[in-house]
């Protein structure tokens, strides 16, 4: 198995774009061979040859990005952005989301305003969103891509959605008397459902079938949605390292994740390794010793490779 930087795998140091400040926040097509690295004014797209596929310049649109936060199967990006406000130096309007489509050019306005944490469906097609009413509580939204046909989904302190592979159902979480739970939407049936007690911080659907996997406390579960079964799937460690982070391989057969290594009452991250869980109970395996890395930002290229961004 092949695990290396976002750097060295889109060959970003032939442009400079590996000393790009917001790498972190950088994106991944669906394909997996294209990378988009945000900027204040614009986007990069660029290959694993790294070579500049495209450049989104904002400054044609008098915008300024905020957050890139998905991109669909069908090329198109959906982001945050704030125009400046004319006579007034350094200001700037209330965040809006829009959509940039990668094969027409075409910019274009999601038409509904006040949209937080948007996430496309597989197909492209749909938007899940969380959206504030007048006392600043969010509740949970769908719509099309355009904005149109918005609908309620989930009710007060619902956010953070995300969707499963085939568009059936959205996970999301939900404040609850001052504590988050994880709840699952499931459109067949237009009904919520709550599938873990508190202390949820981390979650996404498999690529390839109906099962969750989701940190809960410091400990890796993985629910099986349709048999209604869910096991411990990595444990707790110990009070001196945590489960940072984790991503599906393309199969769905296993779970790359961050061990992180904490130190003091803060739990400050002194350094992390990556390793990898198999479904099928075969065991863990340490696949990266960098005492003095932090990884973090995995994503997998193909199913024998894995690429994260160095902090």
């Amino acid at each position: 198995m092949t695990v290396m930087s976002v750097a060295d795998a889109f060959k970003l140091d032939k442009t400079g774009l590996d000393q790009a400040p917001w790498l972190s926040m950088a994106l991944f097509s669906p394909d997996r061979i294209r990378l988009a690295i945000p900027f204040p004014d614009s986007i990069v797209i660029v290959d694993t040859t790294g070579s500049v596929l495209h450049t989104v310049n904002f400054a044609q649109f008098r915008l300024q990005l905020r957050k890139l936060y998905d991109w669909s199967a069908d090329d198109k990006l959906l982001f945050h952005a704030e125009k400046p406000i004319e006579g007034k130096r350094g200001r700037t309007d209330s965040p809006a989301a829009y959509i940039y489509n990668l094969s027409k050019k075409e910019l274009s306005l999601v038409k509904s305003p006040g949209l937080g944490a948007p996430r496309f469906s597989s197909d492209g097609n749909w938007i899940a969103f969380d959206k504030t009413d007048e006392e600043n509580k969010p509740y949970l939204w769908v719509s099309r891509s355009d904005g149109t046909d918005e609908k309620m989904i989930a009710s007060i302190g619902s956010m953070n959605p995300i969707w499963s592979h085939n568009g059936e159902m959205i996970a999301y979480r939900k404040w609850e008397s001052g504590k988050t739970n994880l709840w699952l939407y499931h459109f067949k049936t237009n009904r919520e459902e709550r599938i873990h007690s508190p202390g949820v911080s981390y979650f996404a659907f498999s690529p390839t079938d109906s099962l969750l996997c989701f940190l809960g406390g410091r400990a890796l579960f993985l629910m099986n949605i349709d048999e209604k079964e869910m096991r411990e799937l990595v444990p707790y460690p110990n009070d001196s390292t945590s489960i940072a982070e984790f991503q599906w391989s393309p199969d769905g057969t296993r779970i790359a994740f961050v061990l992180c290594t904490v130190v003091g009452e803060l739990g400050i991250i002194a350094s992390s390794d990556i390793y990898l869980v198999r479904l099928d109970d075969s065991g863990i395996q340490k696949i990266t010793d960098t005492p003095k890395v932090i990884e973090s930002h995995l994503h997998w290229l193909d199913e024998e490779t894995v690429v994260y961004i160095l902090q």
